[in-house]
């Protein structure tokens, strides 16, 4: 927007510049990204958690509209979600296997006669 005043015009490139850094103005040119293309996509494991990370990060690192420091940040944290998740990944698996092995050879309970 241009002004006649030069302090006006200052003050005007400066509260855009803060907004521009703060990431709170956008190019009317862009647009809005999916993450997931079919909206039926459910996350229901750990992997799939996994995999969409992935597919965030490598968006991320591709991101050319970005500063090196935004993008450090979101990849740090995508990182530190994703071992997260695969901790928990791993937990869940061998959840799982020790619940089939406790079907498999474990007999009812009697309650009544248990020993504490």
């Amino acid at each position: 927007m241009p002004y006649k005043d030069r302090d006006k015009r200052r003050e005007y490139n400066r509260a855009y510049n803060r907004l521009y850094r703060a990431g709170l103005t956008k190019k009317q040119t862009e647009q809005p990204r999916t993450l997931i293309n079919d909206e039926t996509t459910r996350l229901e494991s750990a992997k799939d958690y996994l995999m969409l990370i992935n597919s965030v990060i490598t968006e991320v690192r591709g991101d050319t509209t970005i500063s090196t420091i935004q993008m450090a940040r979101t990849v740090g944290y995508l990182v530190g979600v994703g071992l997260k998740a695969l901790e928990f990944g791993t937990l869940e698996e061998r959840l799982s296997v020790i619940e089939k092995e406790l079907q498999a050879t474990s007999k009812p309970l009697n309650w009544k006669t248990a020993v504490v």
